[in-house]
C-alpha cells in the first residue's frame, strides 16, 4: 500500500466511522453499528514506520524507529503504519499518549519479534509514571518473541493505563502472559484475535471493567507443547467480563497440581472485589482440565453466567476452592462433557443457582447449604446426580437422568423427573 493509497484508506475510514458506519460490504452496501467503535485514532495523521528507518528484516533492531514514528504524532493522536515485514524489536513499544492506533498488514504479514529477554513487547500507558492512553488501538498484527527460555511475566501486549482500548485481528505468540489488562482501566475490546503458546495465561485481567471479547482463539498452536496453568486469569478487582463466541484449545500440560495435565479454562485468583460479574457466551473449549477454578484468596464470586456453546473437558466444570461463594450462577443451554465421569459438575457454596436446559455427560453433584437457592429444571444428565444439603430452597425438576441420590433438607421440591436408562 502506498502512502497515497494509505492517506486515502484512512480519510474513507474516518468519513465512515463519523456515519457511525463500519465498513462497506462487497455490493456497496453500508454496514452500520449500533454503537460507535471505542478507538477512533487511525482516522487522523498517519507515519510509516519505514519512513523513521525501520527495516523490518527480523535482524535489525528496529525498536528506536518505531517508537520515533509513535512520537511523532501530534497531540491529537493519529495511526502508525507497520507495512509486512518482521520488526525486531529489543525495547518495549510506548503508546502513552491519546488517539494512537498501530496498524499491520495482516497477522501472517506483519510481526514484531520481541528479544527472548524483553519483558514487555508493546505498553499502553504507564501507571508509575501516570502516562496515560486513551482511545488507542492495535490492529492486524502478530506479537511474537525469539526462541528461548521465555522470562516469567513477561508479557506480548501490556494494556497498563488507559481507557477505551481495542485489539483487532492481532495474534500474540510466545510469551508468560499474552496480553495483561490492568491499570483501574474501563473499556477494552478484542475483536477476532489468536493467542498460542503461554507459559502462564493466554490473558491476564486484573483491575479493569468493560472487557469485551468476541469471536477469539485461545490456544491455536503453532505446534510448541508450553507448560501453560491456564488460559483466562482474572485477579484483583476485575468486573464485567464478557466473552462471546471464544474457543480455548490450548496444549501443554498444566502447572497446577490437581487439575490433571492440561490447563484450566478459567483461573479466578485473588479476585478481591466481590462485584465481579462475568459472562462466556456460546464459547467452546476442548482439551482442558477444569473449566472454572478460584483460590483461597477469592472469598466471593458476585455473578458467573455461562450461555450456549460446549465444553468439553478432563475433570469437572466447577472445581472452585470450598472457601470461596458464588453469589448468583447461571448456565442456559450448554453442553458439558467429562471425560472423568466421576465428577462432570460438582457445585459448593452456591447462593443463587439455575441450570436449564443443558445437557450435562458425566455425573453431577450439588452440594446446598442453609442458603443456597438452587432451581434445576429441564436438563438431561448422561450420569447419575446427587443433591446434598440443607437447601433453603431446591427444586428439581423436569429433569432426565441416569440415578438419582437425594439426601437433601429444607425446603426441596423434587418432582417430575426421569430416569432413563
Amino acid at each position: 500500500m502506498s502512502d497515497n493509497e494509505l492517506q486515502e484508506h484512512l480519510n474513507r475510514r474516518k468519513l465512515l466511522r463519523n456515519l457511525g458506519i463500519a465498513a462497506v460490504s462487497a455490493g456497496g452496501a453500508a454496514i452500520v453499528l449500533n454503537k460507535p467503535v471505542a478507538a477512533q485514532s487511525s482516522a487522523g495523521p498517519y507515519r510509516n514506520v519505514k519512513n523513521y528507518g525501520a527495516v523490518g528484516d527480523g535482524v535489525t533492531d528496529d525498536s528506536a524507529s518505531i517508537q520515533a514514528a509513535i512520537d511523532s504524532l501530534p497531540g491529537s493522536g493519529g495511526a502508525v503504519l507497520f507495512p509486512a515485514g518482521f520488526y525486531r524489536v529489543s525495547n518495549t513499544i510506548r503508546v502513552v499518549r491519546d488517539n494512537i492506533s498501530l496498524i499491520g498488514e495482516g497477522i501472517d504479514a506483519t510481526t514484531l519479534l520481541a528479544d527472548t529477554s524483553l519483558p514487555i513487547v508493546v505498553r499502553v500507558g504507564v501507571a508509575a509514571t501516570t502516562e496515560r492512553g486513551i482511545y488507542c488501538s492495535i490492529e492486524r498484527m502478530t506479537i511474537d518473541r525469539q526462541a528461548g527460555t521465555i522470562p516469567i511475566g513477561a508479557t506480548g501486549i501490556l494494556w497498563d493505563n488507559f481507557n477505551y482500548g481495542s485489539e483487532r485481528l492481532t495474534r500474540v505468540n510466545r510469551h508468560y502472559y499474552g496480553r495483561k489488562i490492568t491499570g483501574d482501566a474501563i473499556g477494552y475490546s478484542l475483536y477476532d484475535s489468536h493467542s498460542s503458546n503461554m507459559t502462564r495465561a493466554h490473558m491476564n485481567i486484573e483491575h479493569a471493567a468493560g472487557i469485551k471479547v468476541f469471536g477469539c482463539v485461545f490456544g491455536k498452536n503453532g505446534g510448541e507443547a508450553f507448560d501453560c496453568a491456564g488460559i483466562i486469569e482474572i485477579t484483583g478487582t476485575a468486573n464485567d467480563l464478557t466473552f462471546v463466541g471464544c474457543t480455548f484449545i490450548p496444549i501443554g500440560p498444566a502447572t497446577l497440581t490437581g487439575n490433571g495435565n492440561k490447563p484450566v479454562v478459567v483461573m479466578i485468583n485473588g479476585m478481591t472485589n466481590p462485584t465481579g460479574v462475568y459472562c462466556f457466551i456460546d464459547c467452546i473449549t476442548e482439551v482442558t482440565s477444569v473449566g472454572f477454578t478460584s483460590d483461597a484468596s477469592t472469598p466471593v464470586i458476585n455473578m458467573l453466567h455461562i450461555i450456549g456453546g460446549r465444553w468439553v473437558l478432563d475433570t469437572a466444570m466447577f472445581n472452585f476452592h470450598p472457601s470461596t461463594k458464588i453469589t448468583a450462577m447461571k448456565l442456559n443451554g450448554i453442553d458439558i462433557t467429562s471425560l472423568n465421569t466421576t465428577n462432570t459438575v460438582i457445585l459448593v457454596n452456591s447462593h443463587w443457582l439455575t441450570i436449564s436446559g443443558c445437557s450435562i455427560f458425566g455425573n453431577s453433584a450439588f452440594h446446598g447449604g442453609e442458603e443456597a437457592d438452587m432451581t434445576i429444571t429441564g436438563n438431561r444428565f448422561e450420569g447419575s446426580v446427587l443433591l446434598n444439603g440443607a437447601f433453603r430452597a431446591l427444586m428439581f425438576t423436569g429433569n432426565v437422568h441416569q440415578g438419582l441420590t437425594n439426601t437433601t433438607s429444607g425446603s426441596r421440591f423434587v418432582t417430575n423427573n426421569l430416569q432413563a436408562v
